[in-house]
């Protein structure tokens, strides 16, 4: 197995994994994000970047799903995951880019299932009210 805690450049490791889309990459990198003891900006950043800019391919939303029902990933990581899948906030996020990441503009079909059940884990979480619409993509880019 792949480990990107002991890689020299982290941030590379995790592109490259979000950018290989495999099953095994995703593997790879959710228990690295669960085991590694990343400094939490660093993840922050990952997940406001690179898991923003793909949050329209499944694969990456299925990853998202697992990391919201891992138990000892913390919860204000989870809100901050959640947020880069629904949410776009440059403005906030990015307050001295120029150019901030944007989200994809459609979704996979893929992704388009793997958002609803990520939405319903959200809510049996209890990180959204039950009656929390699923924001449209166009919504979201915003």
């Amino acid at each position: 197995m792949t480990r990107i805690s002991g890689a020299p450049e982290p941030d590379l490791a995790v592109e490259v994994l979000l950018g290989n889309g495999s099953q095994q990459a995703m593997v790879t990198l959710e228990r690295a994000m669960l085991s590694a003891g990343f400094e939490e900006e660093r993840v922050i950043n990952w997940l406001r970047t690179s898991f923003l800019e793909r949050r329209g391919d499944g694969a990456v939303v299925e990853l998202a799903t697992r990391l919201i029902q891992a138990e000892p990933w913390p919860a204000t990581l989870k809100h901050v995951l959640l947020e880069a899948m629904f949410d776009y906030r440059p403005e906030d996020w990015y307050p001295y880019d120029p150019e901030p990441p944007e989200p994809p503009a459609t979704l996979d079909a893929d992704a388009e299932r793997a958002r609803a059940r990520l939405l319903e884990v959200a809510q049996a979480a209890g990180f959204l009210e039950a009656e929390t619409a699923m924001p449209s993509e166009t919504d979201a880019n915003r």
